[in-house]
């Protein structure tokens, strides 16, 4: 009788490892099909592709202030950029745009709701042309800069970021920006 019992515990254990052996292949099978679906919709979703030196740019699309001291026009514009390229992938000329919006992923793992500087206080240039509230873009989702790139075009891009001149720097000393670049087909 006790020979049987081994046999029935040795082959219950055997048949549970196996189980959970395939269940943990199915996971992992399942896990990898549905983020390569989620990697090939995102790369494949726009004919737009933006890139960026990940040497230069090591947080990606995230895009941050190089002080929260206030600063003039001419010295913001001065200080390092955070600079991305865009290319159409496509035989036709397409529409962008380029936003920068709150990282509220960034804001929420930091638990920074109550740190973040107002947006009124932000300015931005694109390609050194003329410096603008990050404020005065709120009605059109934060866009920052548009424009048409040709087939197989890319075109580069430097965008600065300050805290404006006139902004008391007491306010802005304990205050921090998490912002995202968003670049939008624009069909």
């Amino acid at each position: 009788m006790e020979k049987n019992e081994r046999k029935l515990i040795k082959h219950s254990v055997g048949s549970l490892l196996v189980c959970v052996l395939c269940l943990t292949l199915a996971m992992i099978g399942g896990s990898y099909a549905y983020m390569t679906d989620l990697v090939t919709h995102d790369n494949n979703s726009s004919d737009i592709q933006l890139l960026y030196d990940e040497s230069v740019n090591k947080q990606g699309d995230v895009i941050t202030l190089n002080t929260n001291v206030p600063q003039s026009d001419m010295e913001g514009m001065s200080g390092k950029s955070y600079q991305f390229s865009l290319k159409n992938r496509s035989e036709e000329a397409r529409g962008y745009e380029i936003q920068i919006v709150n990282d509220t992923a960034m804001i929420a793992t930091d638990g920074c709701e109550n740190n973040l500087l107002d947006l009124a206080y932000l300015r931005y240039n694109v390609n050194n042309e003329e410096a603008h509230s990050l404020m005065e873009q709120e009605e059109s989702g934060y866009t920052v800069y548009y424009g048409v790139l040709n087939p197989k075009e890319t075109k580069n891009f430097a965008i600065h970021m300050w805290v404006r001149e006139d902004a008391e720097e007491g306010i802005t000393t304990n205050l921090h920006y998490h912002g995202r670049l968003v670049v939008k087909e624009v069909k």
